[in-house]
């Protein structure tokens, strides 16, 4: 049930996704550890932002890869130090964050994100998608997932509940084609067999009686006047 409201809730960010191509993971954190432990060989290639997420640096460290630094520019990671970096390095995986960047706050425009993919199509490189959630926004709503323009089926896209209910929720949720979502879940079966099935469902009656929607519309307002007020200390 909780990956059927997955399916429909972030077809709000235009990104659409069977139950089948959801799984469930204890947070974005094994989701990336999931993804290296599948995908990458020690000596491997990886792609990434600087400044990026450190906890993504230290797992993918841990299984032995070489992170090769790609720049950030006014609109996101440079796409010409990345088409570089694909053909001299030959990454397996580039990871980046295009929405609420962390450490920056940077949100990579439309534009960007359609030049990225069509970088990363010519290059047989998998993009993951570290994904902050869409309904957290001040301004104009954010563009679509890169999971969303994805026609390749190269994006891995991972989300979590503990940006939008509260951070000792360890839920989180991956978007991957079957085939890859294959293995991340044989891996998962041998790290813990399943996520918490109870906590499962209460976040699942949680979303059905519309609570998160509630919830999602006191927390923008809070943190809305929270960045006024820093805003307004910094002009003074």
């Amino acid at each position: 049930p909780l990956r059927q409201y997955l399916s429909t809730y972030l077809l709000r960010f235009g990104l659409e996704a069977r139950p089948e191509e959801i799984l469930i993971v204890n947070g974005s954190q094994q989701g990336f550890d999931l993804i290296a432990r599948t995908l990458l060989d020690p000596g491997d290639a990886v792609a990434i932002e600087q400044p990026t997420y450190p906890r993504a640096m230290q797992v993918f460290r841990s299984f032995g890869a070489q992170l090769v630094p790609v720049p950030l520019g006014d609109d996101g990671p440079r796409v010409d130090v990345l088409e570089r970096v694909l053909e001299r390095h030959a990454p397996k995986l580039f990871y980046c964050q295009p929405t609420a960047h962390n450490p920056t706050g940077l949100t990579m425009s439309a534009e960007a994100r359609r030049r990225l993919l069509e970088v990363c199509a010519r290059r047989p490189v998998a993009i993951v998608e570290d994904a902050f959630d869409g309904g957290l926004h001040y301004g104009p709503r954010p563009p679509a997932p890169l999971k969303a323009l994805d026609r390749a089926g190269r994006v891995v896209y991972i989300g979590t509940f503990s940006k939008i209910l509260f951070p000792g929720l360890r839920l989180g949720w991956v978007v991957a084609p079957r085939v890859v979502l294959e293995r991340l879940e044989a891996a998962k079966q041998l790290a813990d067999i399943q996520t918490s099935a109870l906590i499962q469902a209460a976040v699942y009656h949680f979303c059905e009686r519309r609570l998160l929607e509630r919830h999602l519309g006191r927390v923008v307002e809070e943190y809305g006047r929270r960045q006024r007020r820093l805003l307004e200390s910094l002009a003074r």
